[in-house]
Formats: structure tokens, C-alpha cells, sequence
């Protein structure tokens, strides 16, 4: 395969990693499959590669991730291998001790968005807590950032204290710009320093590189992360998830449109025309939908085009604009969303009073746990 972009588990099949004999747990789903076979996935690639895989443990949206968003997932049998499920996003979010007992390890293999709320990356840190609490060895197969692992396009705000969740457990700002393995290595370092840890990193892949850079095929997260133009727009226009604007969930285009009844999709348009922050993005207006596409992909900046749009339509239509909750497992009440979101109570207060969003709002401050992040490679 030359200098092609390999995943963790790839290495791994071809002979490149060891993993150590099992018995093995693994948690992944459906949409972790080889990189250069999007057919195949990765839990089925590893028993036919010999690998003791004895349970599976499963996050949001389960292990065929097509699940509703937010909705309980039972545990079960997987079809595809036979083996036990256990889902972490229904009655607990980690594993037991009980579960965890006998396993020679924990295999680490999913896909990220690379925006800090989306749950993968959680449910992972919560196993990393249950396997330090038992002894268990992790291991993270790796994959790359599809929007890019460049530092320099990191978005906040950072996650406050206040306001720690699935949606994010940790001070990074909304786009991470890193990987699932390097956030693993930032959770290990930070707060779980006696887990044995083990990263299985992606080969031929860059920091520069977005998803459509590596050739490969997109392969849907879940039932809106459907593909890479929808995880670039995610990390912005998901703020819109806790109002009473429509992101298009249910369409063929999550996450690149809002629509609500009230809409005046053209005015929006307008006020936004050529707006700095929203480079990269054309906006097209029908009727009471407005429409974003991908002109430039490098230019985008999600998070601060989704404030952008928040703040002009709460503006426009203030006497129809809501903030709503979003009752999910993780937050059954749904209260709070949008600062869980964010990150921040500040962001939700500085669009309610109609003033200008300042550039600090989207600051990602020093950067050192990012910076210490980037150097797990380099080691």
C-alpha cells in the first residue's frame, strides 16, 4: 500500500503491531473498518487476524451506530461475530469491575469527529478510569482527525469545570484538531497515570490532512456523521442542536442546513454575505432553509461560523429564536445543552445581549495540552 494512509488496526492486521494474547474486550462499532477495505470492520478483521476477542463493549448509538441520537441502547449479541455487547450508553457508561475481570486488555477502536461533543471519545475515558481501576491494560488503535490535525485551526471555547459531561470531560476547545489516540494520551497522562497505555498509530498520516486529503472512504459515524462535508460544518452548526432551529437530521444534509418555520433563509443569507467568518462557506437561501456548502475547506472555521449564524438569527428573529433542551441518556433532563455545547455559560449570555462576539470567545488559550498531544508521535 506504499505511502496510503493505514489506521491502527490496519498495522495490526498486517502483521506491523502485536497485540498481546487474550482474552481481549474491544470497544468500537460498526463504522471502525480497515482503511483500505471500508467493506470489512475492524472487530472481524482482528478475530480473523487471530486476535482473542472474547466481548465487545459499544457507545452512543451502538454497535451498528445507527441508533438514534441521544436514545438508550440495550446491551446484546453482535451478528456479525457472535459476541456478547455491552452497551455504554444505556444503563451505565463504563464498564464494571465484574466486566472487566479475566480480560488480558481493552482494545480501543472508533472513529472521531474531531468536535469535542462528540460522545466516542467520552465513553473512551470512561473505560480508561474503569481499566485503571482494575489493572486492565488499554490499547488505542488509532485514526485520523477527518477535519485535520492541524493545531492552528483548533476552535474554543474551552470547557469549563462547570460543565463537564459526555459532551466533553476535559478543558479542550470545541475543535480539537486531535486524534482519538493523542486524547486518550492526554486523558492517561492527566488522570490516570498508573493505566498502562498503548497507542497503535496511524501510518503516511498528517497533522495537515482533512479526510478528503487521505483518499479513503468515508465511512458514517452515526446516523448525521454521514460524511466528511457534514463533520466539517458539525462543530458549529450542532450549537443549533439546543434551539428551536432544525439542522437537518433525518435529511441528506445533516448539519450543512438550519430551517425552522419562521425562517427568513434569504435575510439571513444576506446579513452574512461575505462575513470573515464564514470563509470558506456559501450560504444559499429556499424559502425557509438556508443551505451551507464547502467552497474551500481549508478556510473554514466551524465553530466561529456557527456563532456567527446563531447570533445574526437570534437577532433577526428574536421574537421566534428559543434555546430548547435536548434530553438524551447522558443529560435525561436535557436542561443546560447549549453550555454543554459550548462549554461555556458565557457564549449563550454574549448572544442573548445582542453584542458583538469577541475573538477571545473562540480562544483555545496556550495550547500546552495540545502541544504535549502532538509530541505522543514524536516520542
Amino acid at each position: 500500500m506504499g505511502d496510503s494512509v493505514r489506521f491502527g488496526v490496519d498495522q495490526v492486521v498486517a502483521g506491523l503491531e502485536r497485540l498481546p494474547a487474550g482474552p481481549l474486550a474491544m470497544l468500537t462499532n460498526d463504522s471502525a473498518r480497515l482503511a483500505h477495505r471500508p467493506d470489512v470492520a475492524s472487530r472481524s478483521a482482528l478475530l480473523d487476524a487471530g486476535v482473542d476477542i472474547t466481548k465487545l463493549f459499544s457507545p452512543e448509538h451502538g454497535l451498528r451506530a445507527v441508533a438514534a441520537d441521544g436514545t438508550h441502547v440495550a446491551d446484546g449479541r453482535d451478528q456479525l461475530t457472535g459476541l456478547g455487547v455491552t452497551s455504554l450508553y444505556g444503563d451505565r457508561l463504563a464498564p464494571t469491575r465484574e466486566q472487566l475481570d479475566g480480560v488480558e486488555a481493552v482494545i480501543v477502536d472508533l472513529p472521531d469527529a474531531g468536535a469535542r461533543f462528540y460522545t466516542y471519545v467520552w465513553t473512551m475515558t470512561h473505560v480508561l478510569d474503569a481499566c485503571a481501576a482494575a489493572g486492565a491494560p488499554v490499547i488505542v488503535l488509532d485514526r485520523p482527525n477527518p477535519i485535520g490535525g492541524d493545531m492552528r485551526d483548533a476552535e474554543g471555547p474551552l470547557l469549563d469545570d462547570d460543565y463537564h459531561s459526555l459532551l466533553g470531560r476535559a478543558p479542550f476547545p470545541i475543535r480539537h484538531s486531535l486524534t482519538i489516540g493523542e486524547i486518550a494520551g492526554v486523558w492517561q497522562r492527566e488522570h490516570t497515570p498508573s493505566l498502562e497505555l498503548r497507542l497503535v498509530p496511524c501510518a503516511n498520516w498528517r497533522r495537515d490532512m482533512h479526510w478528503a486529503d487521505t483518499g479513503l472512504a468515508f465511512v458514517p459515524m452515526s446516523p448525521a456523521l454521514s460524511s466528511y462535508e457534514t463533520a466539517l460544518c458539525y462543530p458549529g452548526i450542532c450549537l443549533f442542536e439546543a434551539t428551536n432551529v432544525d439542522v437537518g437530521r433525518g435529511t441528506n444534509r445533516p448539519f450543512r442546513q438550519l430551517s425552522a418555520a419562521w425562517l427568513d433563509a434569504a435575510r439571513v443569507a444576506e446579513a452574512c454575505a461575505d462575513h470573515e467568518r464564514l470563509r470558506g462557506l456559501s450560504l444559499e437561501a429556499e424559502g425557509t432553509t438556508l443551505r451551507l456548502s464547502i467552497r474551500d475547506r481549508r478556510a473554514i472555521r466551524p465553530v466561529r461560523a456557527g456563532v456567527t449564524l446563531l447570533e445574526t438569527i437570534r437577532r433577526i428573529h428574536g421574537e421566534h429564536f428559543r434555546w430548547a433542551t435536548y434530553p438524551t441518556v447522558a443529560n435525561p433532563s436535557g436542561e443546560g445543552h447549549f453550555e454543554r455545547l459550548a462549554g461555556t455559560r458565557s457564549l449563550r449570555a454574549l448572544i442573548d445581549s445582542g453584542a458583538a462576539i469577541p475573538d477571545s470567545a473562540f480562544s483555545v488559550g496556550d495550547g500546552a495540552q495540545r502541544t504535549s498531544a502532538a509530541r505522543l508521535y514524536e516520542a
